[in-house]
């Protein structure tokens, strides 16, 4: 009975009855009867020094007093028995993590979520004894980490996870650390990938993921070399490189279609449907979408058809079908909420709030991003979406007259974008942000971010970004006072966007007709028409080269 008790501290937060006897199996005689144990427990219930709470799921959990705990702790430090309490208890919690990673791509993953945070006090245990224990301790942390990986990308701690893996990743490649086998060496290298494109420090994770792959291919593993394929690719666009993230793509994708892997097939198709967006390939884009979620629909994984519906709502956004995008935003944000994945259920919410915003809904929307939405996704800890959401804030107070606001939001999402090393993100930031410096008559600083991101956005071979910066480099030239090179370029900008084939919110619209007929007035009917004529005549390419010879002059100036 006091050796159970001993043992029994090992656990924080409460043990279940199998845990329970896990850890208690050699304590009693007759393995093939839970019996005894259970006595026990009941003896020590008796007696005050443990108690009975009754679980979600309806089964009892074993719970201490703090206080207790801490005594209980103390004389296991002081027996014999300290050890092999320590690793009962992390190859219990060891086994439970490896079937709870299992479930966590299928239809039972909210449950199975919920049962992972019951208990990570006791996993967060089993992490530390096994970084405590070198040799196969280390390996054990190494297994649980890898286990874990999935609750922290959708419910946290992802900064304590994080530092884990990074802390496991050091110990494993130490000189003097364990010999570990290639595989599971990939798969702590890949769960450092993806915490770190959690995080979105994308040149970050596609470096981690390249090493993953050169561990895979170094034993053959051909379902970690299309997954990791698959991984790289999406890192790769968006850390600025379109056309090796497709190639990359691609062979993910014939790699997962060879062998049957629905989710990698998927995985794949969606980097190809982001890379068409970035493009301006909207309908490519649109069928890869539609059938990536109709591949999770299949297998019932609830956080990646959330995840589809978020993504094909930002391409409904781009085509300017912002009442198409509430719609797909308002199901990713239902399903969401079955898993529980609040980065993305406040990125749903960000988003339907500037949908509202582009079709003119009636409401404070900018405020209610401001005040509700953006304070836990600063405390979150993930990148992409803080970033997103600082930067659609900063074009809300645009469109309300908000420059200084506006300047300030900008300022700090382009602060998130350049650490996350997202190319496009990052012009995109700074192109809203010029134009809020614009509109604070300081004219050299928008020319010089202007500048730089129409060199950024040709070098990243988006159209869409590319259209988006000419149009604020002409409303930038007519400040100038360089009326003629403005509609000349505006005029290449309207050309591409409405090949593209996509809509205006009633915004920008606003926007483009305010600065056309500046235009006009300022020219005169005839000289803004030849203007536009010969910017129509122009390609994206050569509008980008003027623009930034424009700029680079007027920051000189």
């Amino acid at each position: 009975e006091r050796a159970l008790f001993r043992r029994l501290a090992v656990f924080a937060g409460g043990a279940s009855l199998e845990a329970t006897e896990a850890v208690a199996r050699d304590l009693v005689r007759d393995a093939d009867t839970s019996m005894p144990a259970l006595e026990l427990v009941s003896s020590l219930a008796s007696k005050s020094l443990v108690q009975s709470e009754q679980q979600p799921d309806g089964e009892p959990r074993i719970v201490m007093l703090e206080t207790v705990r801490e005594y209980g702790l103390d004389r296991l430090a002081d027996s014999s028995d300290a050890m092999e309490a320590r690793r009962a208890h992390r190859a219990h919690f060891a086994a439970f993590a490896h079937r709870a990673a299992e479930e966590l791509r299928g239809p039972s993953q909210r449950v199975w979520l919920d049962r992972l945070e019951r208990e990570y006090p006791n996993l967060r245990v089993a992490l530390d004894s096994g970084l405590a224990e070198p040799g196969d301790g280390l390996i054990d942390a190494a297994q649980l980490a890898v286990s874990l990986s999935r609750l922290w990308l959708t419910r946290g701690p992802l900064q304590e996870g994080d530092a884990v893996v990074r802390r496991i990743l050091t110990a494993l490649e130490r000189a003097d650390g364990p010999e570990v086998d290639a595989v599971l060496h990939a798969r702590v290298v890949t769960s450092a990938a993806h915490l770190a494109g959690s995080r979105s420090v994308f040149p970050e994770a596609r470096d981690l993921f390249a090493r993953a792959l050169a561990l895979y291919r170094q034993v053959n593993d051909r379902a970690g070399i299309a997954s990791t394929l698959a991984n790289l690719g999406w890192q790769t666009w968006a850390a600025g490189d379109l056309a090796q993230g497709e190639a990359l793509s691609r062979e993910a994708l014939s790699m997962n279609e060879e062998s049957g892997d629905a989710l990698g097939a998927a995985l794949s198709r969606n980097n190809l449907a982001w890379i068409a967006m970035e493009r301006g390939d909207f309908d490519d884009a649109q069928q890869h979408f539609e059938a990536v979620i109709a591949s999770h629909e299949r297998r019932g994984d609830a956080r990646a058809v959330a995840y589809g519906n978020t993504w094909l709502g930002s391409l409904m956004e781009r085509r300017g079908d912002f009442a198409r995008a509430i719609e797909l935003h308002s199901r990713a944000l239902e399903v969401s909420e079955l898993v529980s994945d609040n980065g993305y259920r406040l990125l749903a919410l960000v988003r339907i709030a500037v949908n509202r915003h582009a079709l003119g809904e009636p409401g404070d929307h900018a405020g209610l991003v401001e005040s509700s939405y953006l304070p836990p996704q600063r405390e979150f800890g993930r990148l992409w979406p803080l970033g997103t959401t600082l930067s659609e804030l900063g074009r809300m107070l645009l469109d309300n007259g908000e420059p200084a606001r506006a300047h300030a939001m900008l300022t700090e999402a382009l602060e998130v974008r350049r650490a996350s090393g997202g190319l496009g993100f990052v012009v995109q930031s700074a192109t809203l942000d010029a134009i809020a410096l614009l509109r604070l008559n300081e004219r050299d600083r928008s020319a010089a971010l202007l500048r730089d991101a129409l060199t950024a956005s040709t070098a990243y071979g988006s159209r869409p970004l590319q259209i988006a910066v000419l149009q604020a480099s002409a409303q930038l030239l007519h400040d100038a006072g360089d009326d003629a090179e403005a509609a000349t370029v505006l005029a290449a900008a309207t050309r591409g966007f409405d090949a593209s084939g996509a809509r205006r919110s009633s915004h920008a619209s606003a926007e483009l007709t305010e600065l056309r007929e500046a235009l006009t007035l300022s020219l005169g009917a005839t000289r803004f028409d030849e203007a536009t004529a010969a910017g129509a005549a122009l390609t994206l390419e050569d509008a980008a080269h003027r623009s930034r010879h424009a700029a680079s002059a007027l920051t000189r100036g």
